[in-house]
């Protein structure tokens, strides 16, 4: 940890966002479960997320942006139907893979070339990505392998005292009073039609009408 940082649990987005850009790691919630977050460019968060998860480098992380067109401008044109695609799937719990673009951290590409994106569908995260002005890394709060922390209150319990800080919406939830604690779906939309790698809290969207 940094700068006596450890073990604050933060709410006001500005606050978090500030702790987000002067490259510190942070235990965040989402509309699904919680991650270990940090700005997708600052590679020394970014390794000790690998450290704590026990994750090589042949597994990137995903990337959490504000709204989907932010998202799409960071990979080359997928074509109109991922495009329709992806307008189903955000803002919500799906994780869609496309071909990486040039400008993106080497930590957030496959070594096939794939980059995986989510626009969560929580106001108090849409408001710190928007505030921190770039994308975010996240992943699920665990050892690889092992199940994630279900709650911010599990991760904390866990991770917390390895982290920076940790963070969480006032009211505690996101959105509707609700949130998941499985994981996001991982849908593959570099193939047509899409792939769906792992399932998740909700239904894939329909493809077969795109």
């Amino acid at each position: 940890a940094t700068d006596g940082m450890t073990g604050m649990r933060l709410q006001d987005p500005q606050r978090v966002a500030e702790e987000l850009k002067a490259g510190r790691l942070g235990i965040l919630s989402t509309d699904t479960v919680p991650g270990f977050h940090a700005v997708a460019d600052a590679s020394g968060a970014i390794e000790r997320i690998r450290g704590l998860k026990g994750r090589d480098r042949n597994r990137p992380l995903l990337m959490l942006c504000p709204d989907i067109e932010t998202a799409l401008s960071l990979v080359p044109d997928p074509g109109p139907r991922a495009r329709a695609y992806a307008r189903r799937c955000w803002p919500g719990p799906f994780t869609l893979i496309f071909e990486a673009g040039d400008r993106l951290p080497e930590a957030m590409v496959s070594p096939r070339g794939k980059v995986a994106f989510r626009v969560p569908d929580h106001r108090w995260l849409a408001d710190i990505l928007g505030r921190v002005g770039a994308p975010l890394a996240s992943t699920s709060v665990n050892r690889a392998d092992e199940p994630p922390a279900a709650t911010l209150d599990e991760a904390e319990a866990a991770f917390g005292t390895r982290v920076d800080f940790s963070a969480g919406a006032p009211d505690g939830s996101p959105r509707d009073g609700t949130a998941a604690t499985t994981p996001s779906a991982v849908l593959d939309l570099t193939r047509w039609p899409p792939v769906e790698i792992r399932s998740g809290p909700r239904s894939s969207p329909a493809w077969d009408d795109l």
